[in-house]
């Protein structure tokens, strides 16, 4: 997967549905810190509004091949 790279405040995530969950992902370096400190390997809905509230704009990633 090519690494994305980021804008100042900026994370990117990216949501999979797996086994009927939708889960969220990091994908840039700044996510994957951040989900780190939660001890998880995705991201929670409460994890995101926190994550906001610190002044990071979450975006999607959406890894299309043309």
């Amino acid at each position: 997967m090519k690494e994305i790279t980021i804008e100042k405040d900026t994370i990117y995530v990216e949501k999979k549905n797996v086994f009927g969950n939708n889960l969220v992902y990091p994908i840039c370096l700044q996510a994957k810190l951040l989900t780190a400190l939660t001890g998880q390997k995705t991201l929670t809905h409460d994890a995101i509004n926190i994550i906001k509230a610190l002044k990071y704009s979450v975006k999607e990633y959406i890894n299309k091949e043309l």
